[in-house]
């Protein structure tokens, strides 16, 4: 019998193994970014229900101030119209703006209720409608670093084509 054997075994394979796994390394930090990215999505979300509540409690706040103001005024108008120095039809107007700020307390209970079913969806907790929500502290911003999760995206985007160029160089050199 004749036999012949061949074996063929890579010296230098012109970096193509560091540079697959540079790729490797650079596409997990990437998908790592683009969570962060969607989680600082989702908080932002959070963060404009919970401060949409906010506003419309303090609205409703500014409603009932005034519901108990023309309140006040509708009792004088009955009193003024009663002795004769009023006419109905201010007694009506008034009636008419309480009529008015009554529907649009509706409509801002309703946008509150709203608001709370949707943050209670995304936080996994069921909020009453009867909540009541703290606004929270400040802190200045002059002294936090941007620290934006995109830009973390776009750095882990640049390593991964940069290791992607380097990976295409490797496909020149010889082996």
């Amino acid at each position: 019998f004749i036999g012949i054997g061949q074996v063929n075994q890579v010296i230098w394979d012109g970096g193509a193994t560091g540079a697959q796994k540079d790729i490797i390394a650079a596409n997990a930090e990437v998908e790592k970014a683009n969570i962060d990215v969607s989680m600082h999505q989702i908080r932002e979300r959070v963060d404009q229900l919970f401060f949409g509540i906010l506003v419309t409690d303090a609205q409703l706040a500014q409603l009932d101030l005034a519901t108990a103001s023309l309140q006040r005024n509708l009792d004088k108008l009955k009193l003024s119209k009663d002795n004769g120095l009023a006419l109905q039809s201010d007694v009506d107007e008034v009636r008419a703006e309480l009529l008015s700020l009554g529907q649009r307390k509706i409509e801002f209970t309703y946008t509150r209720s709203g608001y709370l079913d949707m943050i209670s969806l995304m936080i996994g907790e069921t909020l009453e409608k009867t909540v009541v929500l703290q606004l929270p502290t400040t802190t200045t911003t002059t002294s936090m670093p941007n620290q934006r999760p995109e830009l973390s995206l776009f750095n882990q985007q640049r390593t991964l084509a940069t290791a992607q160029h380097d990976m295409e160089k490797t496909a020149l050199m010889p082996k």
